[in-house]
């Protein structure tokens, strides 16, 4: 209880250094305890579901086979073969002792329902089909009915979804309307699990139900001992050994499509779920990057801390010494700092938790960090946060006294030096962190800049991709309606002024087909195919090298109508158009001639007779950072109206062409949904993590800035107001205001210089290891250096300029009175 009173007595006294304090290690720990939930929740994934040692995932690899049997991946696909379809000679999935449950759920994906035929669709519901086996390798907890469905129109909802939907978690009974036109009842209702989970859904629909569509599948295999999955996949390598690798082998397995290249084949295997997760789908890159911030983040907080209570230290000097006079020992003194920093601890964590519930919704937009939490976690970091931290400040600040036998006023004689030293090491680490994070800043800003503003070498300017859907309508009569309004859709977009050009198909950034080339010299190489029309050519604004476009014979010898299909099975030689780096592998006899390779994705051992009109420049295909690679344009005049529509939009005309496409459909008396989205903005949808990398770094660089800022207040507070005496001395004798300005500035600028030197190389590391793997990124220029060194200058010399200008202009006949 003593020491308890003295702390707070202490504490009263240094009102001022214990605010700034306690403000500098809020804004730390809020970021550190928001940083650190996330990553409790990406390494506890599935934890809600206990042991799920025994369950496998199933991988299949395309691999190629020489004749040492060499596998190299190729890709890699999870889709089960439970449907006795003949992809290997001994099926091993049925009859086996060693399995338990085998299942097959498809990846979830975002889908609308009716609940109200007057009222909108509720969109963006994450719906996934699976069978009632999942619900036994997942134990999820039922709130209220079953789990499982014994019709095809029955389903399986969330609790909190339930609840926004009917205003009830108790859904059972209710009824909808799927967008398929298919009215679907919940038969069970399981609660949303607090950590995070793998298959993330909303609505789980039975696999039985029809008109599903066709989505990417899990196979998923639970066994009854997990040691047998050595076994068993022992048994798969034994198959893909014996297959024959020159067969072409087509297989359908449930509603996935599977072939072998020629000399391929592909390879199954079983694969622990509870490493898929973590090797797979986990942003590891961000975890590497949360973690340095959590350091980062924490470092400048305790340092600023220790700082400023190193000056507390300093001027408590007499207060110790008078006190080890009286009889205090080692014990007392120890129990006394502890409870001082324990009390500061426990005073600013409601604020530390206020800050982080107030900014979880901007935190969430920014790093996706999910709004719930583990509350045992939570519990966990606020017990251990203000002991171990107290504890830790506690075995410094004894440590700085240097309590000796010989006395406490022996001991500290040579205090005041070894306090001002210290305090400069500790602002020059603070500074040199706060330079690191503003160059990471400065730099991944100006890489999406670069990757934004570069000559992406084709047309992206105002092009708007747009497309309608059919609600209640099958593939089949989809596809009669796209047939059916399509010309008078594309004879209005053609005649509005608000257009330029219409063509149909992909856009440069879109999943195209890809094919394999073998080089005279060198290993296979995967080639882009686009299918595209010579509109769609001059529609994107490519830049011929050499060569040209399809000329007007070409197009007439294709036909107006005529599909890549149909000239192929002719055996026609294919008119091609390459860009720059396929046409560099290429030998002088392929670029003037004729020659083979294959470009049917689905039949890649059947070669097709091709021949070079053209080379484009190169140009950014999907994801703007990764290498270019060789690109092949096949012409296909046959329209094809249930493609995506692409349109030239008039600049300043963009609110208009949407309305105008909007009532166009209206008119025709089409009331689906609209889908569209402009070509930019889909490219910066593709960079969304780089975006949300500039976010991120840049709102923790303002942190730490404003951290070291704090303590720099601080600091300079107690130093330059210990200077007075000396500054109204050198008034008297005649300096000058620029003189005083220049010392007082002189110690601190040379701290925040040093600091920058020194951090240069850690900062052009970090940037380094961390876009090792980006091939298209922008140079790391000392511009990015010299305004990350000008930024912190100005904001660490304006935060001192007003206690150093308040000392320049005191009064010193005041001073030499009252010092």
């Amino acid at each position: 209880m003593i020491s308890l009173k003295l702390a707070l007595r202490t504490l009263k006294r240094f009102r001022l250094y214990t605010l700034i304090n306690a403000a500098s290690l809020v804004l730390s720990l809020a970021c550190v305890l928001s940083l650190s939930r996330y990553l409790y929740r990406e390494y506890t994934v599935d934890s809600n579901f206990g042991d799920l040692d025994n369950v496998f995932v199933t991988i299949y690899d395309q691999v190629k086979k020489d004749k040492n049997w060499a596998p190299e991946p190729i890709w890699r696909i999870c889709c089960p073969d439970f449907d006795g379809s003949p992809f290997t000679t001994n099926n091993i999935w049925e009859n086996n002792d060693a399995i338990k449950n085998i299942c097959i759920l498809n990846s979830p994906y975002k889908a609308g329902i009716i609940i109200n035929e007057n009222q909108p669709a509720i969109e963006d519901l994450k719906v996934v089909y699976t069978d009632n086996t999942f619900f036994e390798m997942f134990p999820y907890k039922a709130v209220e009915g079953q789990l499982k469905t014994s019709r095809p129109e029955e389903a399986i909802i969330m609790n909190d979804v339930a609840q926004r939907l009917f205003g009830t978690p108790h859904a059972v009974g209710k009824k909808w309307k799927t967008s398929q036109g298919q009215i679907v009842t919940v038969v069970g209702v399981i609660e949303r699990p607090t950590c995070k989970n793998t298959f993330n859904f909303d609505i789980a629909y039975s696999n039985e139900m029809e008109d599903k569509g066709n989505f990417f599948s899990y196979g998923l295999v639970q066994l009854h001992q997990a040691v047998d999955s050595v076994r068993i996949n022992e048994q798969l390598d034994d198959i893909f050994k014996a297959t024959e690798p020159n067969v072409h082998l087509q297989v359908t397995k449930g509603n996935s499509y599977s072939s072998t290249f020629r000399g391929s084949v592909s390879r199954e295997h079983l694969y622990p779920f509870s490493d898929y997760y973590w090797h797979d789908l986990c942003p590891q890159k961000e975890l590497r990057l949360y973690w340095v911030l959590i350091v980062l983040l924490l470092a400048v907080g305790v340092l600023n801390y220790i700082n400023l209570h190193s000056v507390i230290l300093h001027r408590r000097k007499r207060d110790l010494q008078v006190k080890t006079v009286f009889g205090a020992n080692r014990k007392r003194i120890f129990t006394e700092f502890l409870a001082e920093h324990f009390i500061v601890l426990i005073a600013i964590m409601p604020f530390i938790w206020l800050l982080v519930y107030l900014s979880r919704f901007q935190l969430n937009e920014l790093f996706h960090i999910p709004l719930d939490s583990d509350l045992r976690f939570d519990i966990a970091l606020t017990i251990a946060i203000p002991l171990l931290l107290s504890l830790a400040f506690s075995v410094w600040s004894f440590a700085r006294i240097h309590i000796r036998k010989i006395g406490m006023q022996q001991a500290m004689l040579p205090a005041v030096r070894r306090s001002s030293y210290a305090r400069i090491i500790y602002l020059f680490i603070q500074e040199a962190v706060a330079f690191c994070l503003i160059v990471f800043a400065l730099y991944l800003s100006y890489h999406v800049y670069y990757l934004f503003n570069e000559d992406r070498g084709y047309r992206t300017e105002n092009v708007l991709t747009f497309k309608t859907s059919f609600k209640d309508k099958d593939f089949w009569t989809s596809l009669e309606l796209y047939n059916e309004i399509g010309p008078e859709v594309e004879r209005r977009i053609k005649a509005s002024p608000l257009f330029e050009k219409l063509v149909y198909g992909f856009t440069p950034i879109q999943n195209a087909r890809v094919s394999e080339f073998l080089p005279q010299k060198g290993t296979p190489v995967s080639v882009i195919n686009y299918q595209v029309s010579p509109q769609w050519v001059e529609f994107f604004h490519f830049e011929f090298l050499c060569g040209r476009n399809w000329n007007e014979a070409e197009i007439a010898d294709v036909g107006p109508q005529k599909s890549y299909y149909e000239q192929k099975e002719k055996g026609e030689t294919l008119k091609i158009i390459v860009n720059e780096t396929f046409w560099n592998l290429l030998t002088a006899e392929q670029q003037k001639g004729v020659f083979k390779m294959p470009i049917w994705q689905d039949r890649p051992s059947v070669k097709s007779k091709v021949q070079v009109v053209g080379v484009v420049k190169d140009f950014r295909v999907s994801n703007l950072t990764k290498p270019i690679p060789p690109v092949l344009f096949v012409m296909n005049n046959k329209t094809f109206y249930n493609w995506e529509q692409i349109a030239a939009v008039q600049p300043g005309k963009e609110t208009e062409a949407i309305q105008f496409i909007k009532d166009m459909y209206k008119d025709l008396g089409i009331h689906g949904d609209l889908h569209y989205k402009w070509l930019e903005e889909s490219i910066r949808q593709i960079h969304s993590e780089d975006i949300a990398a500039v976010k991120r770094i840049t709102f923790f660089a303002i942190i730490a800035i404003l951290i070291s800022c704090l303590g720099l207040f601080g600091i300079s507070l107690y130093d330059i107001r210990s200077r007075y005496k000396e500054i109204a001395l050198r008034k008297i004798n005649g300096a000058h205001n620029k003189d005083i300005y220049r010392i007082l500035f002189r110690k601190y600028a040379l701290a925040i210089i040093s600091a920058s030197l020194a951090a240069t190389p850690f900062a052009y590391w970090g940037i380094t290891e961390y876009m090792q793997k980006v091939d298209n990124r922008a140079p790391l220029t000392v511009w990015i250096f010299l305004a990350a060194f000008l930024i912190l200058v100005f904001v660490s010399l304006l935060t001192l300029f007003v206690q150093v200008h308040r000392a320049v202009h005191i009064n010193a006949a005041e001073v030499m009175k009252t010092e």
